[in-house]
């Protein structure tokens, strides 16, 4: 791949600068993703005092993990739930 099909995307999250190299089709996602991250640590901040930028990146990563985790066994479930559906439907 040639560096000419990326674009770097430069974000701010709590106050720092980054620079975030993707292909030019990501770049809203990564914009996006950027301010869910940026929202998420300023909650954290201001709700439970955490100091230092690591352990704001941490409380976030792990409240949208388990965020993720909760959705994708919700979907499990759901899934679950439509496919006993489906084998009754198909025993009648």
């Amino acid at each position: 791949m040639s560096s000419s099909k990326f674009t770097t995307v430069h974000v701010k999250i709590v106050n720092l600068k980054y620079p975030i190299k993707c292909r030019p089709e990501e770049a809203d996602a990564v914009e996006a993703a950027a301010r869910h991250l940026d929202k998420q640590m300023r909650d954290i901040r201001e709700a439970r005092n955490v100091i230092g930028h690591d352990n704001l990146a941490v409380a976030a990563a792990l409240n949208i993990i388990d965020d993720h985790l909760a959705h994708v066994e919700e979907q499990r479930e759901q899934i679950s739930r439509l496919e006993a559906k489906i084998d009754v439907a198909l025993s009648d």
